[in-house]
């Protein structure tokens, strides 16, 4: 790796950047010989890099006897944390095809309503689309001749004091007396 590029993650975890005082521990540590082989390879391969794992810098530290490494707080008192961004998460071939229709209806959506002013608008020119819709949904010649006989009556009523009487008979026996 290059000093350039952050410290393979492999495991995750956490990322510290590299600073002198921990690149001063890890070169003691390489050369120390009461750490194993391989805490030592390690010590000499993170001592070039510019950023470490966390986990591997702790194995390190707490192999390394007390007298021969820095205070925890000193070794890590003037560096930083390194974050690094995820790998963008690839989309499903439907959850394409599913935000293409939506941004090709945002899109259409969006020209009508620059054109509204200017469209013609779209009407049903037959006030009714079917037979049933023009004679009511449940309309029948009874409730016809009802309402007729109460249009009878109020006309009665505007015309003369009797309609009073009209309309009780009206309806009692279902049959206009108006004049």
């Amino acid at each position: 790796m290059t000093g350039e590029e952050p410290c393979a993650n492999v495991g995750g975890g956490l990322i510290v950047a590299n600073n002198e005082t921990i690149r001063s521990f890890l070169h003691s540590a390489s050369q120390n010989p009461q750490l194993s082989q391989s805490l030592c390879e390690s010590a000499s391969n993170l001592s070039h890099e510019n950023s470490i794992p966390y986990k591997t810098l702790r194995d390190i530290w707490s192999a390394s006897p007390s007298f021969s490494r820095p205070k925890l707080r000193l070794l890590f008192s003037a560096s930083d944390f390194v974050f690094s961004s995820p790998k963008p998460r690839e989309k499903s071939e439907e959850l394409k095809e599913r935000l293409r229709k939506l941004a090709e209806l945002a899109e259409k959506n969006e020209y009508e309503e620059l054109v509204k002013d200017i469209k013609p608008r779209k009407g049903n020119d037959e006030p009714f689309s079917s037979y049933k819709d023009q004679l009511g949904s449940a309309c029948c010649a009874d409730d016809v001749y009802w309402l007729f006989g109460w249009i009878c009556c109020i006309q009665s009523f505007v015309q003369s004091q009797r309609c009073h009487e009209c309309c009780r008979r009206h309806l009692r026996t279902g049959v206009c007396h108006a004049p």
